[in-house]
């Protein structure tokens, strides 16, 4: 299972893309709810990351790469109803924030 999630996280962050920003704006306001609110401030953290217009290319990569991870986990949970696959999903994401953050800085 965490090979498979790295493979995920790796795949997202190679393929970011700018135009990957608006659809994540999109779905960031609705997800403040359930597993996702707990971590909250973690996806705001990276979402500045993202948004911030100076911040080197690699760093909102990998922020771009997370987001767009949580967001494909998050609709699979909610579209299933799967609420406790979303706790996971949160561990899941909590690992990779911090994978993040030892990666850029």
């Amino acid at each position: 299972m965490r090979r498979l999630r790295e493979r995920l996280f790796e795949k997202f962050t190679k393929r970011a893309d700018e135009k990957d920003i608006p659809k994540i704006d999109k779905k960031l306001g609705s997800m403040q709810r359930g597993p996702i609110a707990k971590i909250w401030d973690k996806v705001q953290l990276l979402w500045k990351v993202v948004s911030y217009p100076n911040a080197p290319w690699p760093a909102k990569a990998i922020a771009i790469g997370a987001l767009v991870y949580l967001i494909s986990r998050w609709t699979r949970c909610r579209m299933a109803y799967q609420w406790p696959a979303c706790s996971t999903m949160r561990a899941s994401f909590l690992q990779l924030s911090r994978s993040w953050a030892t990666r850029s800085g």
